[in-house]
């Protein structure tokens, strides 16, 4: 949980806190969103490896069928729900890389028709940068330690969270874009950012302590 406010603070406090350009707070999520999908292939790979076929095998050569029986059920539930590294890897990084170049060519954009002095604040992004690595990193260090193994349903909510900061993006790119170039206001930009991201995070918190996702929280 801690792990977890840290970076949604980050870039909220650099927004009213600090009063980052809306690049520096978009360019900080849009890393943040990048290093998680890293993440969920990272455990999409090691569920892979954990009920592979040869793991399976490993454990009926040991004797251990009733072991072998439920790594194949396993198996089984993470073909079923989509887990597979090399798709997620070859859905989220690209789309992502994608999505930085759209958002680097808009606010260039709108800085050489004057909505900002300059497309990015270097100093506020290397700052904002700095401290989400730092809390993302403390979190997977986290994980190491007290969650080394992890369900299936553990692994499809890291990749549905980063589908769901995937879609906000695209809806920030969307309408966030258009309506900043529309009204020639930047703090239109970097309110629907605030008001989607407080929204997005606000009800996984609260569809997990209600139950209302079958899958356990990740």
């Amino acid at each position: 949980m801690m792990p977890a406010a840290g970076r949604q603070l980050v870039p909220l406090g650099g927004i009213f806190g600090l009063g980052w350009l809306p690049a520096s707070a978009i360019g900080v999520y849009w890393l943040e969103s990048v290093l998680l999908a890293l993440i969920a292939v990272i455990w999409c790979r090691r569920l892979q490896r954990r009920t592979s076929d040869q793991a399976i095998h490993a454990a009926r050569l040991a004797g251990e069928t009733e072991a072998a029986a439920a790594l194949a059920v396993e198996q089984a539930a993470a073909r079923k729900a989509g887990v597979d590294p090399r798709a997620v890897m070859a859905f989220h990084l690209p789309s992502l890389g994608m999505f930085g170049l759209f958002f680097g060519g808009i606010f260039f954009i709108a800085a050489q028709n004057g909505l900002f002095e300059t497309p990015l604040n270097w100093n506020e992004f290397r700052d904002g940068a700095t401290a989400m690595l730092i809390v993302i990193a403390l979190g997977f260090g986290v994980e190491q330690i007290f969650f080394p193994a992890t369900s299936v349903g553990a692994v499809q909510d890291r990749v549905d969270a980063c589908t769901g900061r995937w879609a906000l993006l695209w809806m920030l790119g969307f309408f966030g874009t258009g309506m900043m170039l529309y009204t020639g206001r930047p703090e239109t930009l970097i309110s629907f950012f605030a008001v989607l991201k407080v929204t997005h995070e606000t009800w996984g918190g609260l569809a997990r302590a209600f139950g209302w996702t079958s899958r356990p929280a990740a």
